[in-house]
């Protein structure tokens, strides 16, 4: 990916670990959350026994209480009207369809609102 198409967001707060007795519920929920829609989610449930301790066991957990986020956006804006359609249209031919529309929705706001 050319370094001037990007989004980011960098979220800044104090950190806290959890305590290892936190890592599954919060493991179950996450995999719920980014498993439930694929064809056969992952579940902790059903693992070896012996394995899921080794797991935990390599896992820190924490949490931030988000204090600062900063959102950054380079998406060609420097670049000529047809560039940015050509990435655009490339970055969707790469499965990158989010990324396409975010530029084109950036590209098509006036230069002194973007």
């Amino acid at each position: 990916m050319p370094t001037w198409n990007y989004a980011v967001v960098h979220a800044r707060g104090t950190a806290r670990l959890l305590a290892p007795e936190a890592l599954p519920g919060l493991l179950d929920r996450l995999s719920r959350v980014y498993e439930d829609g694929r064809p056969a989610p992952w579940r902790m449930q059903g693992l070896p026994p012996d394995y899921t301790p080794r797991m935990l066991a390599a896992i820190v957990g924490f949490e931030i209480e988000v204090q600062r986020v900063d959102g950054k956006f380079k998406l060609s804006q420097n670049r000529p009207p047809e560039d940015v359609e050509g990435v655009a249209d490339a970055l969707e031919r790469e499965g990158q369809a989010a990324l396409a529309a975010l530029m084109r929705a950036h590209a098509s706001r006036p230069p002194e609102s973007r």
